[in-house]
């Protein structure tokens, strides 16, 4: 049987059952606990059940190695969100797909517009931070308050 021919649901418990121990950087909580916690998060929060299921798979392009129509491995934080929204966009509509694609600008966008945003980063998430282009200039900040207003 191909991952293709598999429902989405079974193939994402797959991965992270398969994945759980995938390190997120020197965190003492794996890949896939971090995206578990996001969710928990999200949810905690009274969000919707697409940003549930967005905060969930934020980081899936790190796995992209598990789908079968994604020629990129995923495994370094260079584009992985762009990755992510690819290789997930067959399953699920545009608005979880968006916040996969853009959950690495707002990460910029916040750190760059809220006094205390990179404060409250685990150090993975500063680390990468700073490797995914740090705190965004004026023309950056302005752009993305375009996309993320639409």
């Amino acid at each position: 049987m191909n991952r293709t021919d598999i429902p989405v649901v079974d193939l994402l418990e797959n991965i992270f059952m398969r994945r759980k121990a995938t390190d997120y950087g020197d965190e003492p909580i794996s890949m896939s606990q971090h995206m578990l916690q996001t969710a928990r998060l999200a949810e905690r929060a009274n969000a919707d059940n697409t940003t549930i299921v967005a905060a969930l798979l934020h980081d899936i392009g790190h796995y992209a190695n598990e789908f079968p129509h994604c020629e990129n491995n995923g495994t370094d934080n260079d584009s992985h969100e762009l990755i992510g929204a690819h290789v997930i966009e067959q399953w699920f509509p545009e608005v979880v797909t968006d916040c996969i694609r853009y959950h690495v600008q707002a990460k910029r966008f916040l750190c760059s517009t809220e006094k205390n945003y990179y404060d409250s980063l685990s150090q993975a998430c500063k680390a990468s931070f700073l490797s995914q282009g740090g705190l965004m200039n004026s023309v950056e900040i302005l752009n993305f308050r375009k996309i993320s207003t639409l």
